[in-house]
């Protein structure tokens, strides 16, 4: 047995080796047993390493997995990093179309690439970039891609559309020897679609992926809150200049208006303007010479700027002529042409335009289809209505206005002003009306013009309530004196 040592020194290792216990039957076989043993040994350790070596590559084929998904999300992440770095650069997101092409391209490795807008802020607008070897290529897709685009926006498409041979046969039957792949992504949402980012001919032949579906809608989302966030911003200034320009034509309004009220001995004035809007279609004026206090209170059909504008001619146009005429009718008449030749169609302007002499208390008037003058005589407790027929200013040329007489006592309260007083609703819809404007002069009668204007102007407050003004509300509490004051 010369080899019976060396075999059990092995079958000792091999128990060993295999955490088998040892066999005490072993110790005094003979060789052929004890090879056999050592034999079977083999066979379950040799079993053994290949099943430790297919762990060992599945593990390996896990990791590598692994590794390649890491690898992707962080060429995701970076791709996506980058786009936010250069949109983070501007305002505007068109400035940087060049730069995030080149950024997909790099991404997702193709043949052509092209971003669409078709609500641009400057209007419709095309990006479009290709790798040299392709370059053939870009007109008859630049062409086919951009009619495409125009038919979903009208069919308001905002889908992920992915393309193969036959898509693209049926789609670009132009396109089937030079485009074998596509994506096109909507850059926003059926609500509000901006264009499309397109990606043809994925390197090396291949077919785009969910992968590649993935990261592009992210691009896509990125460009589109870009984009709207520059809309957004170029409206906010649009907003702000607006709002500047309306507040420079309110206190341009607000100059041409009397800066002054006049104090006279024999007249006690006090006016009111509140328009319902920033700049407002309504006017007043007075004009004081002497024994002779010229009023004018008028109102534009309409409100907000394009009344205020119609105003400011209006009031030029009564002072031009005002000082070429004083007959009330020549003045209305001259003013009527005027407006009818060179404003806007559709416009007019209603008025009531007084001479008053304070030295005898004689009232000359023309009314052009204004709202008539209201009078409360405290000596006979009683209500005038003062006015004539006539039309608004503006409508037709060649009209003919009346003038009547009426003349005031001492003592005598009127008020001069436009419909945004008796039309003034609450929240009930219910107008303040004729009867409450009467009786707010009547309470008020012994007080000076300022209280009875603050009174009217409170009276109005308690009765609108929290109901929006929907008109401007001007106007003038005019209280004779005569020769009272004397």
């Amino acid at each position: 047995m010369p080899y019976r040592k060396a075999l059990a020194s092995v079958y000792h290792k091999l128990c060993e080796l295999l955490g088998d216990p040892i066999d005490p039957t072993i110790e005094g076989a003979d060789e052929e047993v004890l090879f056999k043993r050592i034999e079977s040994q083999f066979a379950s350790l040799q079993s053994e390493f290949v099943s430790y070596k297919d762990q060992l590559e599945e593990s390996s084929i896990m990791l590598e997995t692994q590794v390649e998904e890491i690898s992707k999300t962080y060429e995701e992440i970076s791709t996506l990093y980058g786009v936010t770095s250069l949109l983070s650069k501007t305002l505007n997101p068109t400035e940087v179309m060049g730069d995030l092409m080149e950024l997909v391209l790099n991404s997702v490795p193709s043949g052509f690439i092209s971003i669409y807008l078709a609500m641009g802020t400057e209007g419709t607008e095309e990006y479009y970039k290709y790798v040299e070897k392709e370059g053939r290529i870009v007109r008859s897709l630049a062409d086919g891609l951009k009619g495409y685009f125009r038919n979903l926006i009208q069919q308001n498409q905002a889908k992920v559309i992915i393309l193969e041979e036959e898509g693209i046969r049926k789609r670009f039957p132009n396109c089937v020897d030079r485009m074998h792949s596509a994506m096109i992504v909507p850059l926003g949402t059926s609500q509000k679609l901006w264009g499309f980012l397109a990606l043809a001919n994925k390197q090396n032949g291949n077919l785009y992926t969910a992968g590649d579906r993935k990261l592009l809608e992210s691009i896509s989302n990125q460009i589109f809150f870009g984009l709207e966030n520059y809309q957004f911003l170029q409206e906010q200034i649009k907003q702000e200049r607006f709002f500047e320009q309306l507040e420079i034509a309110k206190k341009i309004q607000e100059s041409l208006l009397p800066q002054k009220i006049p104090q006279l001995r024999r007249l006690d004035i006090a006016c009111h303007f509140e328009p319902a809007v920033e700049v407002a279609g309504d006017y007043y004026d007075i004009i004081h010479s002497g024994d002779k206090v010229f009023l004018v209170i008028a109102d534009v059909s309409g409100k907000g700027v394009p009344a205020s504008l119609l105003m400011s001619s209006f009031r030029s146009t009564v002072r031009i002529f005002l000082s070429v005429t004083e007959e009330l009718p020549r003045l209305v008449e001259k003013v009527n042409d005027h407006i009818a030749q060179n404003e806007i169609a559709d416009r007019f302007i209603t008025g009531l335009f007084v001479n008053l002499d304070l030295r005898t208390g004689q009232i000359k008037y023309v009314n052009a289809g204004h709202d008539p003058m209201l009078l409360y005589r405290r000596s006979e407790d009683r209500f005038f209505e003062i006015t004539n027929d006539g039309i608004p200013t503006g409508i037709f040329e060649g009209e003919s206005y009346l003038e009547s007489e009426f003349t005031l006592l001492p003592g005598d309260l009127f008020i001069l002003y436009t419909d945004g007083i008796p039309e003034a609703r609450n929240g009930a819809k219910e107008e303040f009306g004729f009867e409450r404007m009467q009786e707010v002069l009547r309470v008020n009668c012994e007080k000076t013009a300022e209280e009875i204007s603050s009174a009217m102007t409170e009276a109005l407050g308690r009765f609108v309530d929290s109901a929006p003004q929907h008109d401007d509300i001007t106007f003038m509490i005019l209280k004779y004196r005569g020769n009272l004051a004397e």
